[in-house]
């Protein structure tokens, strides 16, 4: 089997690192795989190197690409690419056709939500639609008029084993030694909710004065200034640290003792399956699908969004209780039993088998 993947860009974010796993776990199964990407320039570190290394191939246009590698079935991740998949389909109709749907786009979230309307309908043309969690599933069925039945969920999965054996001294090294630590990682835009768990660190700071927050993650368009001025304002200093991108995501996490996710929207929140495998308890906001990960109480707490006094009690709570790391070590089997990167592809791997035998040309590729 042959699949076409094609993505908007290879830059280093929750869909893009989702497709690298799931092209190596599916490389290991025996499907060839070729990678096109729409954008040349990636607005954060390129995996280029990640996906070479895999031995995935990735042309950078994606025009008549489908034409010269001859694919089983093409693949599609994020928007735009959907959109470049809908005009391939238009030219090869028996081709199956799988989307993959990592978000749920709306004004408040998405520049691009006025294209929304062609998107319903390139959506429907397709022959499978894998939804990321059930809040992405429920979207498109209840606000996009989707068919529930093109819609099947698959939970995005990792490896954990890079979060298995974590550097002793992840502390030292981010000079943080003997100090109680918050982490958080994200890019930074106003969404992800950074403002809040700033505000929320005034409580923290007053109770456990060496206490640090650590937020990393990549200044999409300026925003990092705006959070340090908030920071400065609320005369937290070294208290909030703003490092920016982070190549060693375990060794990052590593150095926490709790993280924190404090978005008011998400598709689904890899990077607290991450800080799960990491074994650190999580603290994330109250809403979909950020509950299908975390068990309130039991691997993490969950939180009402936007609310600074709810996350400071939360924050304070999770640093100040001596069972935390056992609701890590709770956090860490949960990843490994439902959120593997095995799974993930097994499930995948499936729907191309459905779509490919609902196809005229499935003898020729099953």
């Amino acid at each position: 089997m042959h699949v076409l993947h094609v993505s908007n860009s290879i830059a280093a974010g929750g869909a893009e690192l989702h497709l690298l796993t799931l092209c190596r776990y599916l490389a290991r199964r025996g499907v060839r795989q070729t990678v096109v990407h729409l954008h040349a320039r990636p607005v954060s570190r390129s995996l280029s190197m990640e996906f070479e290394d895999a031995g995935i191939p990735f042309p950078l246009a994606v025009q008549r690409i489908a034409d010269r590698v001859g694919p089983d079935l093409i693949h599609t991740h994020l928007p735009r690419a959907d959109l470049a998949g809908g005009f391939v389909k238009l030219r090869r109709r028996a081709l199956p056709w799988v989307v993959s749907m990592h978000n749920i786009y709306g004004a408040h979230s998405w520049s691009g939500s006025a294209l929304l309307p062609l998107l319903d309908a390139v959506w429907r043309r397709c022959d499978a639609l894998v939804a990321i969690s059930d809040a992405v599933r429920d979207w498109l069925v209840t606000q996009r008029g989707v068919p529930a039945d093109l819609v099947r969920v698959i939970h995005y999965g990792i490896d954990p084993s890079p979060f298995a054996a974590l550097p002793a001294d992840a502390k030292a090294r981010w000079k943080l030694s003997g100090r109680p630590v918050a982490t958080a990682i994200g890019r930074l835009t106003p969404h992800k909710g950074f403002a809040t768990l700033i505000a929320a660190w005034r409580t923290v700071h007053a109770q456990l004065p060496d206490a640090v927050l650590a937020i990393a993650g990549w200044d999409v368009a300026g925003y990092a200034a705006i959070l340090q001025a908030q920071i400065d304002a609320l005369g937290l200093g070294d208290a909030v640290r703003l490092v920016g991108f982070v190549d060693d995501v375990p060794g990052f996490l590593a150095a926490g003792d709790v993280f924190a996710h404090p978005s008011t929207s998400e598709g689904f929140g890899q990077v607290v399956i991450e800080a799960m495998a990491a074994s650190r308890p999580v603290v994330v906001s109250r809403i979909p699908p950020l509950t299908e990960i975390v068990v309130d109480g039991d691997t993490g707490l969950l939180v009402p969004p936007g609310d600074a006094a709810a996350w400071g009690a939360a924050l304070l709570r999770v640093l100040s209780d001596p069972a935390a790391p056992a609701m890590g070590e709770r956090a860490h089997r949960r990843v490994r039993e439902r959120f593997s990167a095995d799974r993930m592809a097994d499930q995948t791997l499936a729907i191309y088998h459905t779509v490919l035998t609902a196809s005229p040309t499935a003898v020729a590729v099953l």
